[in-house]
């Protein structure tokens, strides 16, 4: 440590400044070195006014800043303001858009108000119309193409409707496009039982109505006989089972036919030819009841 008068190696300076001044620039403190000069430099007692004058002029704060633009509505859709309000809307505040009902929001979903006051993004979202999602038939499904799915169901989406194996659509449209204003196009088919063909024998003669194939569920059949037989059922159903009503075709000899049989000089003979193309009974007592 060294006095005014005498300033030896690794002497300290310590500077320090009057009430009303701070320091300022240079160092606080200089050490005197062995080649006898100071370190550093000298720094200035500056007055505490002039300096925040001149921290004014530099650094004058910005004042709070506001979005003073009204965000517009959009159709089918509202805005939500969090941090703000529709009344006052301070930097950070928060838009955020939805839609009411079946629509979707295409766009930015959040807008928010930035320090220069003005609203991020420079396009309001819109809210497109979706079609309802379709119940799938019984016994089917529907699949959604398009750019459509089961949870979104925009304009152009494409339902195309299939059935279980055993089914098949009828009526209404296979596929249905979901237009701009929310509605589907068409009808919506359903899914009905195939029956299969009855197998039929030499002696009998079935009529479908309608006659047109596949027998869909609901179809008719009537049973018919050749050759002196009546059937056991003579009409039947396609059902939703994809099954037929009633029990398969039989035949039982009439007793018209049985009596002309009895006319004859060979009766045993000839019923017994009967019986065995019927195939069911070998007892003639039985036919001889009808």
């Amino acid at each position: 440590m060294g006095t005014a008068s005498q300033r030896p190696v690794d002497t300290v300076a310590t500077y320090t400044c009057d009430t009303g001044y701070t320091l300022n620039g240079g160092n606080t403190t200089r050490t005197c070195g062995s080649d006898g000069v100071w370190s550093g430099s000298a720094p200035t007692c500056q007055g505490v006014l002039v300096q925040y004058q001149l921290a004014t002029k530099l650094y004058t704060p910005y004042p709070t800043a506001t979005c003073s633009e009204n965000l517009p509505l959009i159709s089918n859709g509202g805005i939500t303001y969090v941090g703000g309000s529709t009344d006052n809307r301070p930097v950070g505040t928060m838009a955020i858009y939805s839609c009411f009902g079946d629509n979707r929001l295409v766009g930015v979903a959040v807008r928010t108000c930035q320090s220069n006051g003005t609203w991020s993004s420079t396009t309001a979202p819109v809210c497109e119309e979706i079609c309802s999602d379709l119940s799938s038939p019984t016994n089917g499904i529907v699949d959604y193409g398009g750019g459509g799915s089961m949870d979104n169901r925009p304009a152009d989406t494409v339902a195309t409707y299939n059935c279980d194996t055993g089914y098949t659509l009828n009526g209404g449209n296979n596929i249905r496009t979901c237009g701009s204003d929310g509605m589907w196009s068409g009808l919506a088919p359903t899914c009905q039982a195939i029956c299969p063909d009855l197998i039929v024998s030499v002696n009998g003669v079935v009529n479908y109505s309608p006659a047109t194939t596949p027998r869909l569920e609901g179809t008719t059949v009537t049973q018919s006989c050749l050759n002196g037989y009546v059937p056991s059922t003579t009409t039947r159903v396609c059902l939703t089972t994809r099954s037929w009503s009633g029990s398969a075709l039989t035949y039982e000899v009439s007793s018209v036919f049985v009596s002309v049989f009895i006319g004859t000089t060979n009766v045993a003979m000839n019923s017994q030819v009967a019986i065995d193309t019927i195939g069911e009974d070998n007892d003639l007592s039985t036919y001889l009841q009808h």
